[in-house]
């Protein structure tokens, strides 16, 4: 939620009038109650591979979205029992070559995380549209796969993040591949501010107060 302090500054004719200084506190806390119902709402999709088959190249089959170096593997048919799945039984792997394990975005988005089992620590390092590196992460651990000996344990959520957009992520283990899994690939956007329903009732009543607080000064003000 964004709150916005704000002053209002009303007519020089209306603050010397009788009413100015009550109907100015009443404008001031409307315009804090309708900023503080400007509230960013996003989108967060899940990415779990199920629909694909065992030994899948992927590449650009999810729209928005393109691999580089990225294979599908299924548990009891190609996957190493040592790398659980997180969910369902697919996951995606490092397939090794010149370049790393790269997810590049047809939009920025705000936010990319995963399920990662791995057998050497993992970098994962964010670029904005002018390939520029603006977040960098890495994995807790050398390694996490089943039976290690340093303590990890499988699919640890490992996530970069940047509120001005992120048009790649490159995800580097073993150089010569078949170092890591991906499940559940969590991509998050950010959307624009948008006035919720309770902050709209809110300023509804705060001008229906503002109005019979008028209403009865001006009675009284012509009784008298």
């Amino acid at each position: 939620m964004i709150l916005v302090a704000t002053r209002v500054t009303l007519p020089s004719d209306f603050r010397r009038s009788k009413f100015g200084d009550t109907n100015l506190r009443l404008c001031t806390v409307a315009v804090l109650v309708l900023a503080g119902g400007a509230v960013l709402f996003g989108q967060t999709v899940v990415y779990n591979f199920e629909q694909f088959a065992s030994n899948t190249n992927l590449t650009t089959q999810l729209p928005g979205l393109s691999f580089q170096h990225a294979t599908i593997l299924t548990q009891g048919v190609s996957l190493n029992a040592a790398y659980p799945p997180h969910s369902g039984v697919n996951v995606v792997f490092d397939n090794g070559g010149a370049l790393s394990f790269t997810i590049t975005f047809a939009s920025p988005v705000n936010s990319v995380g995963g399920y990662f089992t791995y057998s050497t620590r993992l970098t994962m390092a964010a670029f904005d549209a002018g390939n520029n590196q603006v977040a960098s992460t890495s994995s807790l651990f050398t390694s996490n796969v089943i039976g290690n000996s340093v303590g990890g344990t499988p699919n640890e959520f490992i996530q970069v993040a940047s509120a001005g957009g992120i048009a790649k992520v490159v995800i580097t283990g073993n150089p010569t591949g078949n170092s890591f899994t991906l499940d559940d690939l969590t991509i998050g956007t950010t959307g624009v501010p948008t006035l919720s329903f309770p902050a709209m009732a809110a300023m509804a009543l705060i001008l229906a107060a503002a109005g019979v607080l008028l209403l009865k000064r001006q009675a009284g003000h012509k009784a008298v």
